[in-house]
């Protein structure tokens, strides 16, 4: 299990301790970085991605493998952002992530083959955290003051409000 502590901006493995009777937290990342916004694996889980800002300020999202038991802070940048992601999705088919942003209230694609990064929505109210269904392929962006869901289709692309293609649909809004 990984978890992240955004404030510290560290990520630690939690897993069972030798005497098997109790869980030791052990930081896994932290080097160079301010702030951990989401977390994310593979399909297979032998790759966590992070959202994160690094101690330079700017932004990105990284990855980094899940299979030793300490880390010592080895990690790759997948992709510089324009936000400090708040919540990360992955979708490996198509292969884009997707994150909020909760201070400019907009969710992001970023392709993680080309690196480009567009808004593929931005009015949700304090963005805050980011689901994908890979069975239903749809995207799930919470809309933190208002208690709303905003849904996307990532099967089918269109193009957003500024005219930029997206790869995603707009489905609509889904409340409590």
């Amino acid at each position: 299990l990984f978890v992240s502590e955004t404030i510290s901006g560290e990520i630690y493995r939690i897993q069972l301790c030798n005497n098997e009777t109790s869980y030791c937290k052990n930081s896994y990342i932290g080097s160079n970085i301010k702030k951990v916004g989401g977390l994310q694996t593979s399909e297979d889980g032998m790759i966590l991605y992070a959202g994160v800002t690094f101690d330079d300020d700017s932004t990105g999202i990284i990855s980094t493998s899940t299979m030793s038991e300490t880390n010592d802070n080895i990690y790759d940048i997948v992709a510089l952002t324009t936000a400090q992601p708040n919540g990360l999705g992955y979708d490996e088919e198509h292969g884009y992530f997707y994150y909020a942003d909760e201070h400019t209230n907009s969710a992001y694609a970023v392709n993680k083959n080309t690196k480009d990064e567009v808004v593929i929505y931005s009015d949700i109210k304090g963005a805050d955290g980011v689901w994908y269904n890979k069975n239903t392929q749809n995207l799930y962006v919470g809309e933190l003051y208002s208690m709303k869901i905003h849904v996307f289709d990532t099967s089918k692309s269109s193009v957003n409000e500024n005219g930029n293609d997206i790869p995603v649909t707009y489905i609509g809004i889904y409340t409590a």
